[in-house]
Formats: C-alpha cells, structure tokens, sequence
C-alpha cells in the first residue's frame, strides 16, 4: 500500500489500526491542499441499513486559512441527504464569507428541506484565530498542543426552519493546535489523551479514529479534523 500511494500513514496500538492512503488522479500534479499550511482529514459515514448519508461536509482552504461546514439533515435517509445536499451546495457558493454570513446562507438553502444542524468554522493560523456559527448540535473542540481543549458554541435552532439568531463566536487558536467537528454520531465525551503521539499524524487518523472508538452506530456520521502542517 505504501509503494502505490501518494500519502500513506498507518496508526497502530494495542487497541488496533488505523491507516489513510491517497492516491492522486494525476501523479504528476501536487494536490492544492498540499501547498497549504492546513491538513484537513475527514471520515463521512451513513447510518447502518441506510445507503445514503444525511450528515454532509465540505471545506474551502487557502494557503494558512480554511472555512469548514459540517452538517446532519434531519433525521437520517433520502431526506436528510437531501437537506444536507442543500447545505452543503450553498456552502460551496458562500465560503469565503464569514462564518456568521455563510451559514445564514446555508440556512436559506435549506428552507426547502426538512433541515437540520449546521456550523461554519474560518480558522486563520497566521492570526491564530477560529471563527465559529452554529446551529443545532454540531460539536466544535480546540485542542491545543498544551492546555485545556476549547468548545465552541453553537445557538440553539435548527438550520432551514427556526433559527432565533445566528451568533459568530471567535475563539484563540494557538499555533499546533487540532480543530475537531463533528454531528451528534459522535458520542460527545470522547478524549484523544490515551491515543500517544495519535496528533503527530494525519487528521483523516484521528478522525479515524474518533469514527471507531467514539460513534454511536446508530446515526450518520461526519468527521473533520484539521491541523497545521508540519
């Protein structure tokens, strides 16, 4: 597997195995992401006995900064695929705004659907700042290299119907720091303290491995991990 990716890591412990592969549609071509200051690795995974995802993600990277949308349509299903589809299109249109403005856009698009959660992250490493908007139960965590792990907030409301207020929260984001989201497939008490050295590697490892360790099987799931390049 190592002599025909273009990335590959393996992660293993006693608690078992993880391990990323990637290989480039065009070998000769060095991937954008690759020219960022920014690792982004994520794992989308649809709800046993469903065969489409209502949890949607996407995310837009420029050079030392990067905007991420994460979000779980309603329920779980067509529908919910749908409605993070919206989402997910509308994001894709309103990246580069902030967070606040891109997700009231993302809740416009919405409208049609059955809704859902949805948050918006713009972390910029060189002022070492994340800007966070959330609805509903999107999960946000600082991890810095030494300290407390930091949440971020999300309003209460539900993204395409009932949104009170959409509120931006700006968070420090230290240099080294790991950023987490995820939906609510993810139990909410998970802690990467037993996991040595795990944030030395690959995100798409720690989200890995918080998939493996931390879903509650019977949700969809969307994971996003990012972490400065080194």
């Amino acid at each position: 597997m190592e002599r025909q990716a273009d990335l590959f890591e393996i992660y293993s412990r006693p608690s078992g195995t993880v391990a990323v592969a990637r290989i480039l549609k065009e070998r000769d071509a060095q991937p954008s992401h690759a020219l960022t200051a920014v690792r982004i690795g994520a794992v989308l995974v649809s709800m046993p006995g469903e065969q489409v995802c209502g949890d949607g993600l996407a995310w837009h990277v420029r050079r030392d900064r990067v905007s991420v949308l994460v979000v779980d349509g309603l329920g779980h299903g067509l529908q919910a695929h749908d409605a993070a589809r919206a989402a997910v299109a509308a994001f894709g249109r309103v990246a580069a705004d902030p967070p606040a403005a891109a997700l009231g856009a993302v809740h416009e698009a919405m409208r049609h659907t059955r809704g859902g959660a949805a948050a918006v992250l713009a972390l910029d490493l060189d002022r070492g700042v994340a800007r966070f908007a959330g609805l509903g139960n999107i999960a946000g965590v600082i991890l810095p290299d030494t300290g407390a792990r930091r949440g971020l907030v999300s309003m209460n409301g539900t993204a395409g119907h009932g949104a009170p207020r959409i509120q931006e929260f700006v968070t420090p984001a230290p240099k080294g720091a790991v950023i987490v989201m995820h939906s609510d497939g993810i139990a909410t008490q998970w802690h990467l303290d037993a996991y040595a050295s795990l944030r030395a590697y690959h995100p798409s490892l720690t989200a890995a491995v918080l998939y493996r360790d931390f879903s509650r099987r019977r949700d969809d799931v969307a994971v996003v991990v990012v972490g400065e390049r080194t």
